[in-house]
């Protein structure tokens, strides 16, 4: 893909909600299977967000659909075909709301937190959130501290 993997550094503080660095990034590709990866393309890195549990996809006309990847359940799962293409316009984790996504269609995305199993993952090549029992778990390749993470 020719990226430019200079990226400048990026700071998720001790306390969330936390903004994904991930705005303007475009959804690039789909991966089916044990989880659901949205693999998302920026200007300076690809992120990968793995959905492995019960997710809530919401259209335009707030239509809502429960895809559950650990289901099956593929017709229900087809709803996520039009993100491809579609460009991320927010993007939160939070100990409370767990993983929220927008994007410029006006799709949105929301994983809650589980206690006993986590669901949801987001890694890229300068940091990585995990949504699962606990909260959100932070880490970069360099750091074992798991909540204030510089990257750079």
């Amino acid at each position: 893909m020719g990226l430019d993997r200079v990226g400048a550094p990026v700071y998720f503080p001790a306390e969330g909600p936390w903004t994904l660095p991930v705005n303007g990034f475009g959804v690039a590709s789909l991966n089916f299977g044990l989880d659901l990866d949205l693999l998302l393309e920026g200007p300076s890195e690809l992120v990968r967000i793995g959905l492995s549990s019960l997710a809530e996809v919401r259209e335009p006309d707030d239509t809502t659909y429960r895809l559950d990847p650990t289901a099956g359940g593929w017709p229900k799962l087809a709803a996520v075909f039009a993100l491809i293409g579609d460009t991320v316009t927010d993007a939160q984790a939070s100990d409370e709301a767990g993983l929220r996504l927008k994007f410029a269609s006006g799709r949105q995305i929301t994983v809650a937190l589980s206690d006993a199993v986590e669901t949801w993952e987001v890694t890229a090549e300068r940091y990585k959130l995990i949504g699962g029992p606990g909260g959100v778990q932070i880490s970069d390749q360099w750091s074992e501290d798991h909540r204030t993470t510089v990257v750079g």
